[in-house]
Formats: C-alpha cells, structure tokens, sequence
C-alpha cells in the first residue's frame, strides 16, 4: 500500500503538467504523456471518495479501485507500448520529458499491477 500511496502522489500533479494552452506549435499528447494524464485523473477522481472511507473505517469501492486499478493500468500500459514498438520512441533525445514521465509512472506501477495479475491467477486456477 505504500508504494501504491506514493506513486499515487507522483501521479497527481500529471494533469497541471499535461493540460496546456493550445498553441501552433504544441505537440500532441504522446503515450507517455496520455498515461500520466489518465493516472492523475483517476488518482484526483477516487482520492476524495477513497478517502472518506478509510475514515469511515469501511472498505468502499474507491480504495479498491486506487489499490488494483492504476498499478494493472500501469502493467497494461507498459505491455501495450511494448508489444506496438511505441516503447522505442523514449529513448530519442527529441522525446519530451512529459513522455518520460508518464511511461516512468507505468513502469513503477507495472511490478504492482504484477503482482496483482498474479494473485487473481493463482486465485482461480
């Protein structure tokens, strides 16, 4: 739950760093950037509700999404840029760093997301 708390921590600013003022120039989101931006979104979204019921002493729906939701997010992120070859594009000097940053959060949740994949496996077989 840790690791789970603190990559939820990274993940909440990614929408002041994704959103911006649409300019000529601007670069669409890549990937990396789409991940961090879905990451922070739902970490923001099920935060509050999470929240309330962990002081509600109470297991509700949201603490149960923030725990298995973002981490198979993130293991399925990483296997998906994997298996389209999009994984490459990180190792350019032109990548932006948002890219970086959204595909470094996957990769951190990925182990987690692991982990959990491998229970419900292990669970039912």
């Amino acid at each position: 739950m840790l690791a789970n708390a603190v990559l939820i921590g990274l993940a909440l600013p990614a929408p002041l760093f994704m959103v911006r003022p649409r300019r000529r120039d601007a670069r669409p989101l890549g990937f990396g950037s789409l991940f961090a931006l879905v990451a922070g979104l739902g970490a923001l979204l099920m935060l509050p509700p999470a929240l309330a019921a962990r002081l509600k002493s109470s297991q509700g729906g949201a603490v149960v999404c923030l725990a298995y939701v973002l981490p198979l997010m993130g293991l399925w992120f990483i296997l998906a840029a994997l298996l389209s070859g999009q994984i490459r594009s990180l190792f350019r000097a032109d990548t932006p760093w948002r890219e970086r940053y959204g595909a470094l959060l996957a990769l951190l949740w990925s182990p987690l997301g692991a982990w959990h994949l491998y229970g419900f496996y292990s669970e039912v077989l």
